[in-house]
């Protein structure tokens, strides 16, 4: 969530557009690193037992800065949002839902539901989640707009495709947060079963999580830790996409559209993923990916070998067509772009509303 905010205000900044950025918290792990001093930002405490007062302040903050437009990301600050807006009545408010959640939580499903009727639009990075949130009678699909992630397509080196075609090493990937919806422990599991039929497998955990001393542990009772590397929460741009033979998403829940796979796809390196909510739009029919059921440990291990046994040329092949397709549909300026046409129609529409209730 934090990177595709980084990535749609430093567009907009690009295109001359005012941007700011408001955090409803201090720094966090899943932002920690990332130089935001290129952006106009501030911090909010928006918690209780100072929420009234953050709401209030964060509407005055938009009445001193004229913001014309608030874009609201996921459920919880939608929700905390719906309180600012009787004091920022010419501000439009669009929210945005960035995961799939609310399927599984009742009482995220009802608060999100409530706080939607307020707001002028919204944005979900899945056609999936859409649907959903309109099955659920969260929100109509008119007033919901698909917006796909923009993923930074990294420059190919020579050097870097050369060290990969002569390792001997075969590199799994897993950069994801290490949390219970992500199955980082049946990971691990399928892992010691892969590399008990290929060997010569080495696999790097990227990320942070309270599951991961115990995905340690596994490896240890597995007998594979090592071959295991733990490298801790990394950047986008610190992972070691180049180098992997192939990248998992096994996630069970809570899955709009996984920037990980966008990465590793644009990096060129297959993906394994589990068939939930934006995985299955972004690798429908793909060569590159290979889709598995949820919590399925010997499909995971299937896909798995048979991405990491393809020869060196398919393999070469298979990561221009995946580069090429992440270039055509998920790249930072389409991903741009659709955010100031989404705005513009935003606004023309809630500057007419506001006309016709004599607020304007």
């Amino acid at each position: 969530m934090e990177r595709q905010a980084k990535l749609l205000a430093q567009g907009l900044l690009a295109h001359d557009i005012s941007a700011h950025i408001i955090f409803n918290s201090r720094p966090s792990r899943s932002r920690d690193g990332m130089d935001w001093t290129s952006i106009p930002h501030q911090y909010l405490w928006r918690y209780n037992p100072f929420k009234k007062v953050a709401q209030c302040y964060l509407g005055l903050l938009l009445k001193s800065h004229r913001i014309d437009l608030l874009h609201v990301f996921y459920w919880g600050n939608v929700e905390f949002a719906v309180g600012v807006m009787r004091w920022a009545r010419n501000v439009a408010f669009v929210g945005s839902q960035r995961d799939t959640d609310f399927v599984t939580h009742k009482d995220i499903k009802e608060r999100l539901k409530k706080a939607c009727v307020s707001y002028d639009h919204l944005t979900c990075n899945s056609q999936v989640t859409r649907e959903l949130m309109d099955y659920l009678d969260i929100c109509p699909s008119n007033k919901v707009r698909v917006i796909y992630n923009g993923v930074v397509i990294p420059e190919r080196t020579g050097p870097e495709i050369k060290a990969m075609k002569c390792r001997t090493e075969r590199m799994i990937l897993f950069p994801n947060r290490l949390f219970s919806y992500k199955n980082p422990i049946l990971f691990i599991e399928a892992c010691a079963e892969v590399w008990r039929r290929l060997e010569n497998i080495r696999i790097v955990v990227c990320g942070w999580g309270d599951l991961e001393e115990a995905m340690k542990e596994r490896c240890k009772e597995l007998e594979i830790i090592q071959y295991c590397d733990f490298l801790g929460s990394l950047l986008p741009e610190e992972i070691p996409y180049g180098k992997a033979d192939v990248v998992v998403n096994c996630s069970s829940s809570r899955e709009g559209m996984s920037n990980s796979l966008m990465e590793a796809l644009a990096h060129g390196v297959p993906v394994v993923a589990t068939r939930v909510a934006g995985n299955s739009e972004l690798l429908s029919n793909a060569n590159f990916g290979r889709l598995i059921p949820i919590n399925d440990k010997d499909a995971l291990v299937t896909a798995m070998c048979d991405l990491l046994s393809i020869s060196s040329e398919r393999r070469v092949a298979l990561g221009k067509e995946a580069r090429e397709y992440m270039v055509r549909n998920f790249s930072v300026e389409r991903f741009v772009n659709e955010h100031i046409s989404f705005y513009r129609d935003v606004l023309t529409q809630h500057r007419s509303k506001m006309t016709r209730t004599g607020l304007a």
